[in-house]
């Protein structure tokens, strides 16, 4: 993230998971995680956000459990749901798919 004005300012980064790849109907977006960052003028930092495994995650009435199914899932980073910079995808593997720490 970079500061290309001519004032100090802060923003907000926002990423959303999008839908897991299951049948079980989920959000197309959900806020994920988040960071405030401020900048000088001219200012550039990395922005690094850890993201809780329950964003990858469903809550299974049946098993009264979290379960994160295996497969891509859609990442998008910005300043709100409305004004995504970046998008990208993770891969969860199959052997995460157990169940997500309570």
């Amino acid at each position: 993230m970079k500061n290309t004005g001519k004032t100090a300012g802060a923003e907000v980064v926002q990423v959303y998971s999008g839908k897991l790849p299951t049948n079980v109907e989920t959000p197309s977006r959900q806020l994920a995680g988040w960071s405030k960052v401020e900048l000088k003028p001219g200012q550039e930092k990395k922005v690094r956000i850890e993201l809780d495994p329950k964003a990858f995650s469903y809550w299974d009435e049946k098993s009264k459990a979290w379960v994160m199914p295996a497969g891509e899932v859609p990442i998008y980073v910005g300043s709100s749901s409305q004004d995504l910079r970046l998008t990208g995808s993770v891969t969860i593997p199959a052997t995460s798919t157990e169940k997500a720490k309570k």
